[in-house]
């Protein structure tokens, strides 16, 4: 579910079996995007957390984004969910260790904002065995 302030997994749990199902909640009066990504191996959930914080630095400051770190993570699905919607995410998923990456994109971006994205988030992580 994502709000003004943060994405939550909630329900999610520490586990997920490999068919994964979801419900993608929008509660913003903006677009919600979505990437289902998998940590490569050796990569910790931590890392994410660190890189995905950077970002929202960045956007505080309205600078431009970094980008997704090809070398932390693989983007399995993506999902636009629009504002005050919900969408369905089922995928089947692999071994390995999950999160989802929430942005909150505005139509009207803040003068001197880079892009839409308003705020990014990451829920997680769950491990699929």
């Amino acid at each position: 579910m994502l709000t003004d302030t943060a994405c939550a997994d909630t329900g999610l749990g520490a586990s997920a079996s490999s068919h994964f199902k979801v419900m993608l909640v929008n509660k913003t009066a903006d677009e919600m995007w979505v990437v289902l990504v998998r940590l490569r191996e050796g990569r910790s959930y931590s890392e994410l957390v660190a890189h995905i914080a950077a970002e929202q630095r960045r956007i505080q400051a309205r600078e431009a984004l970094a980008g997704p770190q090809i070398s932390l993570i693989d983007s399995i699905q993506s999902r636009v969910v629009d504002a005050g919607s919900e969408q369905a995410l089922e995928i089947d998923l692999t071994a390995g260790t999950y999160a989802l990456v929430c942005d909150r994109a505005t139509a009207q971006p803040a003068a001197g904002a880079p892009g839409r994205i308003a705020a990014i988030f990451v829920a997680g992580p769950f491990r699929v065995p």
